[in-house]
């Protein structure tokens, strides 16, 4: 984990130092900031071990300190691939895209990882807080990766993801190690965003795509992780709970639907 953190580390310095004269992208200025954040978060994670004990779960401060370095590392190099390649300017050029595929699938990884127990222990899910931490996270990435690469990029970036993940459980087990319960898998909300996305492109309402996208993403979200809970986990929400819950989960997504809009279009600019 160190080691890709300071190959980025060094990648960003030279970006800075020597590069950015020559036509560096300013993307890689970014992930040296997401770079210098990581390695706080180490140092401080050292000082919290020292002087407050060991941590509970992933939510202490020097944890997501780290973890939110990794993802202005991730967004960094997207806009650097972006606006090095200008993939925009030639369509049959497929290669940035994929990467880029591959690197949105990367921000969801992050994310699943920032979900801690809720990704560790299925049971323990509940239906206020669990689904608003995945309507602040996903939609933006998903949103940003339709707005950046066309239709279809948000059911690839959940299908790249999915095959990730699985071949991951599969290498823990092949080790003999413990393994996480099986995390959301965001195919159908992410396949809700782009059909939403494709309605409103018909009808030349890109404005308001976004927005709709997250609402779609939020109630789809719902109906599938109130079915996995009841069917698979044995451990049915609350219909009450669900109901008081789903209004400021979908106003979330909405929201990150939006900032996803607002970073795809940047990301799109870049390739252009």
């Amino acid at each position: 984990m160190y080691t890709g953190v300071a190959a980025n580390g060094l990648v960003s310095a030279w970006a800075v130092l020597w590069g950015r004269r020559h036509g560096a992208p300013a993307g890689l200025t970014l992930g040296g900031v997401g770079f210098l954040l990581a390695v706080f978060g180490a140092v401080l994670d050292e000082w919290w071990h020292a002087n407050v004990g060991k941590d509970v779960n992933l939510w202490s401060p020097p944890h997501l300190v780290g973890l939110a370095g990794t993802v202005l590392i991730a967004i960094g190099l997207l806009f650097a691939l972006a606006r090095h390649t200008r993939y925009g300017l030639e369509p049959r050029w497929w290669a940035p895209r994929v990467i880029l595929l591959f690197g949105f699938a990367d921000l969801i990884h992050k994310s699943m990882v920032a979900l801690d127990h809720y990704t560790l222990d299925a049971w323990g899910r509940t239906p206020d807080f669990y689904p608003f931490l995945l309507a602040l996270l996903l939609p933006a990435i998903l949103v940003t990766a339709v707005r950046a690469l066309g239709l279809g990029a948000a059911t690839a970036t959940a299908a790249i993801f999915t095959v990730q993940h699985m071949l991951i459980l599969l290498a823990l087990l092949g080790f003999g190690m413990r393994i996480p319960t099986v995390t959301p898998i965001p195919i159908l909300p992410a396949l809700a965003v782009d059909v939403v996305v494709i309605a409103f492109a018909a009808r030349r309402a890109a404005a308001r795509a976004a927005v709709a996208a997250g609402v779609a993403f939020a109630l789809v979200l719902y109906a599938q992780e109130t079915a996995w809970m009841a069917w698979a986990v044995g451990r049915p929400w609350g219909v009450a709970r669900v109901v008081a819950a789903v209004p400021a989960v979908t106003l979330t997504a909405a929201v990150s639907a939006w900032v996803g809009w607002v970073l795809g279009t940047l990301l799109a600019n870049a390739a252009e």
